[in-house]
Order: structure tokens, then sequence, then C-alpha cells
């Protein structure tokens, strides 16, 4: 199989996307862009079924491997999709998908933790917010105290 460029995927991908946004792609579409790109025509029929099933496009890590950008709502429905499957079946999809089983392990620990307010993120979150307004209320009273001592004691005027 061979494996393409990622700047030349992504561009036909988006392309892809911009010709079907609405599901179906224009009568020869997908053959003028293949004889454009220089890429099989299978091959992009294969990709185009994909986005359609994912509404994605593929980006790639500097290691290589495929990490779909999907929206939330797309990585819910993946995790669902996948939680009943065996690990052959999984490794199948995974790899028709382009999507790393860390990437999967992560939108599913998101999905677990969407609600609960206790999570380590929310915590880190809610320290972190802490931190800069206590960092403002300083801020601001240093501010305060400058601009009272620069209204009492005014710089010298200079000629």
């Amino acid at each position: 199989m061979k494996v393409y460029p990622r700047e030349q995927k992504e561009r036909v991908l988006r392309r892809l996307l911009e010709l079907g946004g609405d599901g179906d792609t224009p009568d020869g579409a997908i053959t003028k862009l293949a004889n454009a790109e220089g890429i099989p025509l299978n091959t992009l029929y294969t990709w185009n079924a994909s986005l359609k099933r994912t509404g994605a496009v593929g980006k790639f890590s500097a290691s290589g491997n495929p990490s779909v950008t999907l929206s939330s709502r797309a990585k819910y429905e993946i995790v669902l999709r996948t939680e009943a499957m065996t690990e052959l079946e999984l490794g199948t999809y995974l790899r028709e998908q382009g999507i790393l089983a860390e990437d999967l392990e992560r939108w599913k620990i998101a999905c677990q933790e969407a609600n609960d307010r206790s999570s380590i993120a929310a915590k880190e979150y809610r320290a972190n917010l802490a931190a800069e307004r206590t960092k403002v209320a300083h801020l601001e009273r240093e501010l305060t105290r400058k601009e009272k001592a620069f209204r009492v004691h005014p710089p010298p005027h200079v000629h």
C-alpha cells in the first residue's frame, strides 16, 4: 500500500470534504481529483467513504501514524461503537478509520469524565483559576499603590 505525503493527503481529504459537504460528490469530481493528484481512483473512493462515515480529515503525527481529528460528538459515537467490539474487531476498525488506540483510550476517559465535576482536569482548572485571580488581585493592589504614589509625588517636569 502506497503511503502519500501528509500534505497531499490532507489537501485531497479537504477537497473531498468541499466536494461532498452534503454527503454526495458531484458526478466525475472524484475522477478529476484522482487524475489531478495522481492518486488511484479506488484510493480516493476509499478515502471518501471514510470521510462520509467519520466526517474527519486525517492528520499525521511526527511519527507518521494517523491520528484523526473529529468533533466531540464523532469521538463519542466512536467510543460507543467500539465498546462492544472484540480485540480483533477493534484492531481492524481502528486501522480502517486511521485512529490510534491511544487516541481512542483518551476519548473513552474524556467521555467517562465529561460530567464528573471532581475530575483531575476540573480540579486543575479551578486551581489555575484561583491562582490567576490571586495574581490579578495582587497586580490591582500594586497598580493602585503606584497610582496613589504618583498623585502624591508627581515626577519633575522636564522642559
